[in-house]
C-alpha cells in the first residue's frame, strides 16, 4: 500500500516561493531546507524574502496558531475563482500580464466566494452560463501593492462546467491577452510560466482528475 501523502497544514506562496505550516509532529522530511522556525515575524519574513531559498517551514506545536500570527502582518483580502471543464474535457487558463494563471477575482461585500467566482470567471473569459459542480481547496498568496502594502489573499476555487460551442472573450482591462482551452495531460509549458499558488491547485486538480475520469488513460 503507498504512504499516505501527508501535506503541511498551511502553505502561503510569494509568487513561485513558499512558507510552510507544519506540526512539530510531522516528518521533517516534509521541510528540506535548514531555514526551519517556530514563529515568523516581520524580520524573519524579510531576511527570507532577501534571501535565495525557495521555502522556509514554520514547525509548532499548534501550526494554526502560528499560521494566524503570520496572517496579522498582511492586509487580509479574499478571492475567488474556477477551474473550468468543458464538453472535450479541456480546462480554461488564462494569460495575465505575462503570465498563465486561472480565472479569479475580489470577493466583493455582501457577496457569496460561489457567486463571485462565476462572476469573475465570466468577466474575465466573456462566457456565460457556467455551472458549479464542486468546491476545490482554497489557496494563499501574498504580494506587495504598488503602494508597498504588502496583501494576504485567500482564493477560494470551484469546480465549473460550461456548456458547448463558448466562444471566449479575454477581458484585456485586466490584462488577460488570452483564454484557452487545454487538455490536462499538455499543460506543462503553462505549469513551468504559472504561481506557486497555481500549481499547488493543478496538483490537486490531476491527481483527482486521473483517479476519476477513465476517459483520460
Amino acid at each position: 500500500m503507498a504512504n499516505k501523502i501527508i501535506k503541511p497544514a498551511y502553505t502561503v506562496y510569494f509568487e513561485r516561493r513558499r512558507i510552510d505550516f507544519l506540526h512539530s509532529g510531522q516528518p521533517a522530511s516534509l521541510c528540506k531546507t535548514s531555514n526551519c522556525i517556530k514563529t515568523i515575524d516581520w524580520a524573519i519574513f524579510m531576511v527570507f524574502l532577501k534571501s535565495n531559498k525557495d521555502r522556509l517551514c514554520c514547525i509548532s506545536n499548534d501550526p494554526t496558531c502560528a499560521f494566524r500570527g503570520f496572517a496579522t502582518l498582511f492586509q487580509p483580502l479574499e478571492a475567488a475563482g474556477g477551474l473550468v471543464v468543458n464538453a472535450a474535457k479541456e480546462w480554461l487558463f488564462i494569460f495575465r500580464n505575462g503570465t498563465w494563471d486561472l480565472p479569479k477575482g475580489v470577493i466583493e461585500p455582501g457577496e457569496t466566494a460561489e457567486s463571485a467566482a462565476t462572476r469573475e470567471v465570466e468577466e474575465e473569459c466573456g462566457i456565460s452560463g457556467l455551472q458549479i459542480i464542486g468546491q476545490l481547496p482554497h489557496t494563499y498568496h501574498i504580494y506587495q501593492m504598488k503602494n508597498n502594502k504588502w496583501i494576504l489573499k485567500k482564493t477560494h476555487w470551484f469546480l465549473m462546467k460550461a456548456g458547448i460551442d463558448i466562444m471566449l472573450k479575454p477581458q484585456a482591462a485586466e490584462g488577460i491577452t488570452l483564454a484557452a482551452w487545454r487538455n490536462p495531460g499538455q499543460i506543462k509549458d503553462i505549469r513551468e510560466s504559472t504561481y506557486g499558488s497555481i500549481n499547488e491547485l493543478l496538483d490537486h486538480c490531476i491527481s483527482e482528475w486521473y483517479a476519476n475520469q477513465s476517459h483520460l488513460e
